[in-house]
């Protein structure tokens, strides 16, 4: 369970994480990781929140980026030195959930955080480095389903 997890709805899964991305997707990469995330929901054939991260605002190891500062947690909302950040992704349509989303506090503070490696060659360089599947978990490790991420790199 994520430190704050939806209660309505079954169950969470965390991205797909740990794998290589041909180089040629660096200048899209955000249209590649919406795809990604699309394609992570669709995978369940449910409605499900998807964790892309939950982290420690006080450290971050490894990150591109250095931890929020009291001004920025000031403007999330926190008044603390120190919170945990969780984000989640929902997809749903107005006429399949139409429900307040609640949410619980937990003590579980795992870290988790999406993590892919550029590979210095294109898809489709005759390589089979990207012809893998990725296992939709949750966050307790259960497979949940998998994508093909070739069907993602093939529309870049």
């Amino acid at each position: 369970m994520s430190p704050v997890s939806c209660l309505l709805l079954q169950e969470n899964v965390v991205i797909p994480s740990n794998f290589d991305v041909p180089l040629n997707i660096e200048s899209k990469f955000g249209e590649f990781y919406r795809e990604l995330l699309t394609s992570t929901i669709q995978a369940t054939r449910k409605e499900i929140v998807v964790i892309e991260y939950a982290w420690d605002t006080g450290f971050c190891d490894p990150c591109n980026t250095i931890p929020l500062d009291s001004q920025e947690l000031n403007e999330l909302g926190m008044n603390h030195e120190q919170a945990f950040i969780t984000r989640l992704h929902l997809q749903y349509a107005k006429n399949t959930y139409n429900q307040d989303l609640e949410f619980t506090i937990t003590s579980d503070k795992t870290l988790y955080q999406g993590r892919y490696v550029l590979l210095p060659i294109k898809y489709n360089e005759g390589s089979d480095d990207f012809n893998d599947k990725v296992k939709i978990k949750n966050p307790s490790g259960k497979v949940i389903s998998e994508v093909e991420l070739k069907k993602i790199f093939e529309k870049f």
